[in-house]
């Protein structure tokens, strides 16, 4: 399996489809959280990941596999 770590500013819209697949899971298990995503401006938020994604080096980073993972089985 080949693994490459970059930095996750590179991956904008892969970021974005995650948050977005999070936060919908969130709401629908709990409807109220809308309202908290409503006043953080959630929306205009997740739109502009490059301005407002602050984090460093070590925690900013996306997973890129290029190979399926093999099974070993003992």
């Amino acid at each position: 399996m080949n693994i490459e770590i970059v930095l996750a500013y590179m991956h904008t819209q892969e970021i974005n489809a995650l948050f977005s697949d999070y936060t919908n899971m969130l709401i629908t298990n709990d409807s109220s959280f809308q309202n908290y995503l409503d006043i953080q401006r959630y929306d205009e938020e997740i739109n502009h990941l490059e301005k407002n994604m602050v984090c460093h080096l070590e925690d900013c980073i996306w997973l890129i596999v290029t190979e399926k993972p093999q099974v070993v089985l003992d």
